[in-house]
């Protein structure tokens, strides 16, 4: 038999997960924004006498730095709250937790 307050438990936890994942979301898509923002301001720098202009992918991420979010720990594999404090990739951050 289990008991209401671990199935209480159990659902809280699942719409944390669902809060989480929208959380996700909303920032891969206000990535996406930006840099589709950056590359339009490449192209409407554009010019004929410009050499090549690459886009900064750097200044890209960066846009994630300070912003609050729910990442793996690598130590044990459980979500905690942290901030990012440095972009080391596209799909890699570092992560400082403020919990675990």
């Amino acid at each position: 038999p289990i008991h209401q307050e671990d199935v209480t438990l159990i659902e809280d936890e699942i719409y944390a997960g669902y809060s989480y994942e929208q959380q996700a979301s909303d920032l891969e898509k206000a990535a996406k924004v930006k840099e589709v923002g950056a590359r339009t301001d490449v192209c409407r720098n554009h010019s004929p006498s410009a050499k090549k202009v690459t886009k900064p992918t750097r200044n890209i991420l960066d846009i994630l730095r300070g912003q609050r979010v729910i990442a793996r720990s690598e130590v044990d594999g459980f979500y905690y709250p942290g901030i990012v404090t440095r972009c080391v990739g596209k799909r890699k951050a570092l992560i400082n937790f403020t919990k675990g």
